[in-house]
């Protein structure tokens, strides 16, 4: 027979009693004593009790409350307080060891019903939770709820003012959201989701209030629950948490099925990054009023978790940002839908080929200035007609050519981006555009022609005449330094801005005009939320571009256009960001293939979530890390996102710079320190030079985002 010998010291009653010093040794036989709980004090006329829960096995196995009393440390007999009604059904019983998700749990909880002996509070694995009166043995209350992996009670404030402090209760149970699956080779991923949430009454197990979860058809319970001390002055505690939905909502399915034909996205990690943007609206965090359950702020727990791409590796030198990341699936460009595959080449987007006319935007309407002509606009369109022609005429000095297109662009003026409200619309954003011209003349020119472009800037109300410079291709004015523009032809019959060498063979011409960053906070990107592109000027209020064209010769001429379209782009998110037509309608192809991997995603989880002091005020704060990025710490781009959330101001700050000097780009933690104190320590893989060190840095500047 088995013995378990055991110590009991220092017992600190929580009743108020004197503090106990006892050491004494047990004689209880392990088969007879076998205990599923941490033993709860209970001192009765100076006797030292001591109760458990234990199993009892045999069959049917229940689960028990016994109270053992340390004067009678030689016998193994004990008390049974109470019994679960329900059987316990455990497969090879003989080797199994309970675990605390079976929730059993006692609690010394004080002198409930004024008899002079500290009450027991227990939780049973069945869901039950009931009051022990430890004078007389007797149940003061019993109560009922669901079933969980893990229940938790919290002694809190006095709630209801009957004199005995009250307690939170936590029902936690699994998280297995529809959106997480396995990819093959790891399990699905389970999460603890607090799944209910109330208060009761110490004296009556009555329940005070009982949290009730937004929109409960998206979401099963909350996360991290913290305590955030009193936010509202009600001298009762509040508590903060946040939500992710476990279901796609109708609106993310709808999305997903119109713009990839498919229900849902392949399964694995990486779709599990995409459903995490997709619901980044979704993820809320959520302030809770300690009095009574009821929300208090309700915002989003990632914000907006885009990138907003404006120029990158810009070193003083203008360098085509599609030429230095390479991919299709990385292109920075958007269009509303798919990027068609003649504009694109192993290297990015190809301002040098001949893009397919079905592609392009046409012309609406062409105004003759100079010239004669009975064409229709609708010869402008290639495949819609014949040629467009237009006869010369003599200006006193040459003849010359001179008329303006009218052409519509297809992107929108709400304010969105991916799906969610933004600050910018696409027009806003509008970052470059391609004119594509495909022309003949009746006559050879030795001296070739005069061929030149001019855009008309509407809010300025003026035209302004495509003149790249050779070196930097801006424009040589300066007017509009953040501009870079340049021309390519397939058969070198454009040298510069003016020059075209016109025949009677068509031949194309090709002029572009890109956005490119100004400004470098950080190396090789801008972040730029706010500012409107300036080459949005250049779309007038019917959402139209208007271009004209001049060409002049010294020999009367007749100037055939075979076609003529624009391709137009938006900024759109950089690499591993999320727009939603990017990746449901253009990178959907690439899941299958391995191209759209970690490197090209942004991962949205939640990193750490902790209670701070940090905006300078008495109150407490949350701060949240998101984001793991990057699957080594050597060759991490970007650093994790911090936003902390001003609870009793409703205001949120956020820090995000991909230096990994000022914030780690990988183990990235947030130590609280004493919330006294509006002061914290990150900790993560800080940059050392050439290494990467994990270290801690001190934030003691409550305006830290700025």
């Amino acid at each position: 027979e088995y013995l378990i010998y055991g110590k009991i010291f220092n017992i600190n009653s929580e009743s108020g009693l004197e503090k106990i010093n006892i050491t004494t040794s047990f004689n209880w036989s392990i088969q007879e004593f076998y205990m599923s709980s941490y033993p709860e004090i209970i001192i009765h006329e100076s006797d030292i009790q001591l109760y458990y829960y234990s199993y009892i096995f045999d069959y049917p196995i229940t689960a028990v409350i016994e109270r053992y009393s340390i004067d009678d440390k030689e016998s193994q007999n004990s008390t049974t307080i109470y019994e679960d009604n329900d059987e316990y059904d455990f497969s090879f019983y003989e080797t199994y060891i309970p675990e605390k998700e079976e929730g059993h749990y006692l609690l010394n909880i004080g002198d409930v019903n004024s008899d002079g002996v500290d009450d027991l509070f227990a939780i049973s694995a069945n869901g039950r939770y009931l009051c022990i009166d430890c004078e007389n043995n007797n149940t003061i209350w019993v109560k009922t709820s669901s079933k969980a992996l893990e229940t938790e009670l919290i002694k809190i404030e006095d709630l209801n003012n009957d004199g005995l402090e009250d307690f939170l209760i936590k029902n936690i149970g699994s998280f297995e959201p529809s959106w997480i699956s396995s990819d093959g080779q790891e399990e699905t991923t389970q999460t603890q989701i607090i799944n209910e949430l109330y208060t009761i009454d110490a004296k009556t197990g009555n329940i005070i209030w009982s949290f009730n979860i937004p929109s409960p058809q998206y979401y099963e319970g909350l996360r991290d629950l913290l305590n955030i001390g009193d936010i509202n002055d009600d001298d009762i505690d509040d508590y903060a948490a946040w939500i992710i939905p476990s279901e796609i909502p109708s609106e993310i399915s709808s999305i997903i099925e119109t713009l990839s034909g498919k229900n849902t996205l392949p399964s694995g990690s990486t779709s599990e990054n995409i459903y995490r943007a997709l619901l980044h609206e979704y993820t809320r965090i959520l302030a809770i009023n300690g009095s009574n359950g009821v929300i208090l702020w309700d915002t989003s727990l990632l914000g907006f978790p885009y990138k907003f791409y404006r120029h990158y590796e810009y070193n003083g030198n203008y360098t085509d940002p599609i030429e230095v990341n390479r991919g299709e699936f990385q292109i920075i460009n958007r269009i509303s839908n798919k990027i068609p595959s003649s504009w694109i080449s192993d290297s990015g987007i190809s301002w040098a080929n001949e893009w397919d006319i079905s592609t392009l935007l046409h012309v609406d309407d062409i105004q003759i200035e100079w010239g004669e002509s009975s064409g229709n606009k609708m010869d402008l369109w290639d495949e819609q007609g014949g040629n467009y022609s237009i006869k010369a005429k003599d200006d006193g000095n040459l003849y010359k050519v001179l008329f303006n297109l009218t052409i519509p662009v297809d992107f929108s003026d709400d304010k969105s981006l991916g799906v969610m409200e933004y600050t910018l619309s696409q027009i806003e954003r509008f970052s470059a555009f391609k004119m594509q011209t495909r022309v003949a003349v009746n006559t050879s020119s030795s001296n070739g022609y005069n061929f030149t472009y001019e855009i008309y800037d509407a809010r300025s109300g003026k035209w302004v005449l495509c003149n790249w410079s050779g070196n930097s291709k801006t424009w040589n004015n300066h007017t509009y330094p953040d501009l870079h523009g340049d021309f390519k032809t397939s058969n070198i019959t454009r040298t510069n801005y003016t020059y075209f060498n016109l025949t009677s063979n068509y031949k194309i011409d090709y002029m572009y005009l890109i956005t490119r960053g100004t400004e470098d906070a950080d190396p090789c990107v801008e972040l730029d939320y706010k500012s409107k592109t300036t080459l949005s000027n250049f779309i007038d209020s019917n959402h139209n571009i208007r271009i004209r064209i001049n060409v002049t010769n010294n020999e009367l001429f007749n100037l055939t256009i075979d076609y003529f379209g624009i391709g137009a782009f938006y900024w759109g998110l950089f690499g591993h960001q999320y727009d939603m037509r990017y990746i449901l309608k253009y990178a959907q192809s690439k899941l299958e293939e391995d191209s759209f991997t970690y490197e090209n995603l942004l991962n949205l989880e939640i990193q750490d979530f902790k209670v701070i002091n940090g905006t300078d005020d008495e109150y407490l704060d949350i701060i949240a890390v998101i984001g793991i990025e990057g699957s080594s710490y050597e060759h991490s781009k970007w650093s994790a996102r911090i936003r902390l959330f001003d609870i009793k101001n409703k205001e949120v700050f956020t820090k995000w710079s991909i230096n990994p000097k000022y914030i780690p780009n990988y183990y990235v933690q947030i130590i609280p320190l004493n919330n006294s104190l509006n002061s914290w320590l990150i900790s993560g893989k800080f940059q050392f030079g050439e290494d990467y060190n994990c270290s801690h840095k001190l934030i003691s500047d409550p305006h830290w985002d700025s």
